[in-house]
């Protein structure tokens, strides 16, 4: 009996390092976009007649849970600001991407006057300043 215990927990603890592999690397998809389409900083907000802009890094965070012979894994994407143009302070930095945040982000921006741009995380310099370029444009029709 205390053979049967031993297999089987072996194979728990594989079947959960699995796991975590498979969620901490990923699996790819053919609806995957090209490289360089994902890398464009995207805007959102005013996309005309915009007082001030706000940029802002996305990034992806998991949060890894362990359990005597459960192992969970839960990803959002954040977004943190870089900078912001004309004076404007954002005083929170760090935004959760979900639909209640995106709402708020939306009605101050029409409250505010503003336009955010979205960058990848480990963006280069000259992806920041594209995004930069794009707070600047007059309208934006992305």
């Amino acid at each position: 009996m205390n053979t049967k215990v031993h297999s089987f927990t072996k194979a728990l603890a594989l079947l959960g390092s699995c796991v975590v592999v498979a969620t901490t690397c990923g699996v790819g998809g053919a609806d995957e976009k090209p490289k360089a389409e994902a890398r464009a900083p995207s805007a959102w907000g005013l996309l005309s007649a915009n007082k001030a802009c706000v940029i802002f890094r996305e990034y992806r965070k998991t949060k890894v849970g362990f359990w005597v012979v459960v192992v969970t894994a839960k990803t959002h994407a954040e977004l943190e600001v870089i900078e912001a143009t004309n004076g404007y302070v954002m005083e929170q930095k760090k935004w959760v991407e979900d639909e209640p945040t995106m709402d708020e982000l939306q009605h101050r921006a029409m409250k505010d006057g503003l336009r955010y741009v979205k960058i990848q995380d480990k963006y280069t310099p000259e992806e920041l300043e594209a995004a930069r370029a794009l707070c600047q444009k007059e309208n934006v029709t992305e």
